[in-house]
């Protein structure tokens, strides 16, 4: 009987025959393995490629976006808010005094004002305009910009820019080196002549015709009585964060008091209470320039307080210098 053939292994890469061997060849093992040191290297590069993209991103081109960004966000409300003034400046021309609500200067509420990049324009005492912007904003999210009017000899109202809780780094171009008319096609730079016309009229720094000088010494005295008051809200509290095991109360009605809005009273138009052991104030339209800013005590470790505003530090008093007890 005639004996079958015996088959002849081939390599799987190349077909050359391999006799009893079976797989790959030397020459396409070495192939395959050169093929293999490729590829690491390859992904090695990309890796490293990939890397360095993300680290220029991170530290020059996200913050250069970011700076960018916040420029066009101040220039959108800074037109916002020169429409307000033009609202208050009518109604001044019209009656010869300044609004010192949303209301009275014809506009709707300050959170109606708002969009993605304003979250409020509110008309307070005396005219004085507050700006908030939004909090998910880069670099100025949450911050505030003042724009206090006062009377010019040439312009029905001039609009000082300043205060707030937006660095004066990050301020438009229009709060540092331009006087701010009472319409934007009146914005032009100042002249020699200009600045000598108004030292003449404007008040002396200090004078009790400043706004911003009234709007911090009502600060200070609304703030140091605030201090004094809280004594016993203060002691509620810790007693209340002892016996919970560590918790603050979450809301007024865990203290058994009555809601934000009904415990204020006076210049304080809300008192709330917040799990993360903060009692929030928040001003009236009675305390003139200090409508709707806010100002909070916010618990430490034993029993210790600290002051929070947003108002500048200079409007709060010698008390929160260092920890309240």
């Amino acid at each position: 009987m005639q004996q079958p053939s015996q088959q002849q292994n081939t390599c799987t890469g190349c077909q050359r025959p391999l006799g009893a061997r079976s797989g790959l060849c030397r020459e396409c093992q070495a192939d395959r393995r050169r093929q293999r040191v490729r590829l690491g290297v390859w992904l090695t590069s990309l890796a490293v490629v990939a890397a360095g993209l993300a680290w220029t991103w991170q530290a020059y081109l996200a913050p250069w976006l970011d700076e960018y960004r916040s420029k066009q966000h101040l220039a959108h409300a800074t037109a916002r808010v020169a429409e307000a003034q033009e609202a208050v400046t009518a109604v001044y021309e019209r009656t010869g005094f300044l609004p010192n609500t949303n209301l009275d200067a014809k506009l709707p509420g300050a959170d109606q004002l708002g969009d993605d990049i304003v979250a409020s324009i509110r008309v307070g005492s005396s005219a004085q305009i507050t700006l908030t912007l939004q909090p998910q904003l880069p670099l100025v999210g949450g911050k505030t910009l003042i724009f206090l009017p006062e009377k010019h000899p040439r312009h029905v109202l001039k609009w000082r820019c300043e205060g707030g809780t937006l660095p004066a780094a990050r301020r438009p171009q229009s709060c540092v080196h331009k006087l701010v008319l009472s319409r934007p096609d009146d914005t032009h730079a100042v002249d020699l002549d200009e600045i000598k016309e108004l030292a003449t009229t404007l008040p002396a720094a200090g004078s009790s015709d400043d706004p911003l000088a009234r709007r911090k010494q009502v600060a200070l005295d609304e703030i140091s009585d605030i201090i004094a008051d809280s004594r016993k809200l203060r002691l509620k509290m810790m007693v209340y964060y002892t016996s919970a095991g560590g918790e603050w109360p979450a809301s007024n009605a865990y203290l058994d008091l009555p809601p934000p809005n009904r415990l204020g009273g006076g210049n304080i138009q809300s008192v709330k209470v917040t799990a993360a052991g903060r009692i929030e104030y928040r001003f009236s339209g009675g305390a003139p320039g200090l409508e709707g800013h806010r100002f909070w005590l916010q618990a430490g470790g034993l029993g210790q307080w600290k002051c929070g505003a947003t108002l500048p530090g200079d409007h709060l008093p010698p008390a929160c210098d260092g920890p309240i007890q």
